[in-house]
């Protein structure tokens, strides 16, 4: 086990520093062994205080639960969203309280929290030329903040709940469900804010857009409708991807697709999850052209895939079980055969891999 102790600790700057944490300032842990790992991110149930973070040895084979709790001896917080890296660094978006965690990568220790406002509720994270972008789905904004120093940059109006974001051409698409809106009939936007002058054009979309993927290729953009109940036809209505004009954001056409989940565009396919949890199929799907090809099916009966990520060419699937016990992470290879599966926490439901 290699043993690398920091010799020199700095604070901490951030920005409304979280002060109860007892390692945010950083210990000197030593490192973990060179090697190959991914780390997963259990998002834990609804005001239950039990995120977690899973470690898996790559080359080992092994999987060590609540490894960031056991580590700095307190917990990750109340219902953990996003996982995602910068340099050796891992943010953790942590909505329910109100925090962005941030974590050594080398050895899992706690290097602090940036504290949001309360009520935040902090859900997606993106990294865009040293800034670090933070959607509040509760306080309806997008926050940016200095990786140098992780002071508060700026902060962008979205529309009602925004659930997710992607930036493109220094624009950021966010797209908003307005499901906090009440006597709107169909509230949900996409917002495109200019970086510089915060000017914003506002497009409609369909009921309960989940997420955004952009096509910059060709010139396009997708979103992925999650619907609603229609008393009246006793079904689903409004499920489905829509696909818009990058260019001038006009409407293209939409497909129907049943129980439409999250979406993933990655290497010039677009990747669809529909979604049926632990009562029918969690398949997911390559979509071309119209059409969708079935890819990937649940292993086994009770498996319920929630999420999906790609990294490489690699495929992760989140089995989330009955979002109370712990689930399970799927493995599969860009042939989108099983590769491995490990156990994992309480909704697992983002990962990153890790290698030095």
């Amino acid at each position: 086990m290699k043993k690398l102790f920091l010799l020199l600790i700095l604070p901490l700057i951030i920005s409304s520093c979280s002060d109860d944490d007892k390692n945010d300032a950083g210990n000197g842990l030593p490192n973990l062994e060179s090697g190959n790992y991914l780390y997963v991110l259990n998002q834990g149930g609804w005001k239950a205080n039990n995120a977690s973070l899973s470690l898996v040895n790559l080359d080992k084979n092994t999987v060590t639960s609540q490894f960031f709790e056991a580590l700095n001896n307190f917990n990750l917080g109340d219902v953990a969203e996003k996982i995602i890296k910068y340099e050796n660094k891992a943010f953790i978006s942590v909505s329910g309280s109100d925090i962005v965690k941030i974590i050594n990568l080398q050895n899992g220790e706690s290097l602090g929290s940036i504290t949001l406002s309360k009520s935040t509720f902090p859900k997606r994270l993106k990294i865009v030329d040293n800034t670090l972008f933070v959607c509040g789905l509760d306080s309806n904004k997008i926050y940016t903040y200095d990786l140098d120093n992780y002071n508060l940059l700026g902060e962008y109006e979205t529309g009602p709940n925004p659930e997710d974001f992607e930036i493109y051409n220094n624009k950021i698409y966010v797209l908003n469900s307005a499901k906090g809106v009440v006597g709107v009939e169909n509230g949900a936007t996409l917002y495109i804010i200019d970086l510089n002058s915060s000017e914003t054009v506002k497009v409609s979309t369909k009921f309960n857009p989940s997420n955004i993927e952009i096509d910059e290729t060709n010139n396009k953009y997708y979103i992925s409708n999650i619907g609603k109940w229609d008393d009246t036809e006793n079904k689903m209505v409004g499920q489905g991807i829509s696909e818009y004009n990058l260019i001038d954001n006009s409407f293209v056409n939409s497909w129907e697709i049943e129980n439409s989940g999250r979406i993933e565009f990655n290497n010039n396919t677009l990747y669809v999850l529909s979604d049926l949890g632990v009562w029918g199929n969690s398949t997911l799907y390559e979509f071309k052209g119209g059409t969708a090809t079935k890819l990937i099916e649940k292993p086994e009966k009770f498996t319920a895939f929630n999420n999906f990520e790609i990294h490489g060419d690699k495929i992760i699937m989140f089995d989330v079980q009955d979002y109370q016990s712990d689930g399970n992470i799927y493995i599969y290879d860009d042939y989108y055969q099983l590769e491995n599966s490990y156990s994992a926490g309480i909704i697992p439901n983002s990962a990153l891999f890790y290698t030095f």
